[in-house]
């Protein structure tokens, strides 16, 4: 092989020991984000691990309940009890509705009276 010419400059002692130091900084930079990215990968795994067995958990509680609904004993007027507490729950909401709109009726025509 040819020698090249090579062509060294010289550094003076303090930029040499500045250029180290900045070196070595940015490797513990470099170790500590690797440390890092390995313990997010780590709770991301364990994450996905307690997500999986929750949704497990969930869906073993769906049977469960299922099940406990198709085993307790039906009765025939259980649906219409149901059906007349929501008609009364609505009946009982639309007397305080209209008192309202009522209200706002009135204080509209005041309003009106007083324009004119």
């Amino acid at each position: 092989m040819k020698q090249e010419n090579l062509i060294y400059s010289k550094i003076n002692y303090e930029d040499a020991y500045s250029a180290k130091k900045d070196i070595l900084g940015a490797q513990i930079e470099l170790l500590n984000m690797i440390r890092t990215i390995e313990e997010y990968k780590l709770l991301r795994k364990q994450e996905l691990m307690l997500k999986l067995k929750l949704k497990s958990d969930l869906r073993k509680t769906k049977e469960n309940i299922t099940n406990l609904i198709e085993k307790s004993p039906k009765t025939k007027n259980i649906n219409e009890s149901i059906a007349e507490n929501k008609e009364s729950s609505k009946i009982k909401k639309k007397p305080k509705e209209l008192a309202n709109v009522e209200s706002e009726l009135e204080d509209i025509q005041k309003k009106l009276k007083r324009m004119d």
